[in-house]
């Protein structure tokens, strides 16, 4: 009930039924249904308001659940934490921080081959923020994540469609992926071409050089 109120933006009905849920859960000592309850109290906290004071106690709420998840290696909503940990943490500018935990939702479907929709959008910033920093390495190494991914949950295309709404469709995530490529090449050409420019003229000064001596040496000589 809490997750479909959320979804149909009835977040007043929603945080009653993550305190009902919380408190039922805690009564019967099941640790797991209760931190999922806190989980999406602070995903419904980060829906209600985005003001920084909120955020701030949304991160504090979400970090008590993903504490007890990571103890217990609950990996799908494990990644769910991460992505929101890297979002609020990028609301809140800190950008490295968000990026540590973005990246961790792709170390998390490296190790299970599967990511929840709502964990999708940590590719996007992924791919931004290496554009932004001018690592086409790190960017290309995210557009090929993305595109692993995309293949594995064709299941999910139909909530992507409707839920997320991603800057890089496929087409344009192959066309900057070529783009990227491209660039990589010109650059490591254009590393070869100062090599070589270099490498001549070192050679170049060590001859005149020793023509020079060696002229020196006659005259003197002389």
């Amino acid at each position: 009930l809490a997750i479909s109120c959320r979804n149909l933006g009835k977040l007043d009905l929603t945080s009653k039924y993550n305190r009902l849920g919380k408190s039922l859960a805690l009564k019967n000592q099941d640790l797991e249904m209760a931190n999922l309850f806190l989980q999406h109290q602070a995903l419904t906290m980060v829906s209600v308001d985005d003001s920084k004071i909120n955020l701030v106690k949304a991160l504090d709420t979400l970090l008590k659940a993903t504490d007890y998840f990571e103890k217990e290696h609950f990996n799908p909503d494990l990644a769910i934490s991460y992505y929101f940990l890297g979002k609020i943490n990028y609301d809140l500018n800190r950008r490295d921080e968000a990026v540590n935990y973005f990246k961790r939702v792709d170390s998390i479907f490296q190790i299970t081959n599967d990511i929840h929709p709502e964990a999708i959008p940590a590719y996007d910033y992924l791919i931004k923020n290496y554009k932004e920093a001018d690592d086409s390495e790190q960017q290309l190494f995210y557009v090929n994540q993305f595109l692993v991914v995309d293949s594995v949950v064709k299941d999910y295309k139909s909530y992507l469609n409707n839920k997320i709404t991603l800057e890089y469709d496929i087409p344009n995530l192959l066309a900057e992926k070529d783009l990227i490529i491209t660039k990589q090449k010109s650059n490591e050409r254009l590393y070869y071409l100062l090599i070589f420019v270099l490498t001549t003229s070192v050679i170049l000064i060590f001859v005149l050089f020793y023509r020079r001596q060696r002229n020196l040496k006659r005259q003197f000589q002389l």
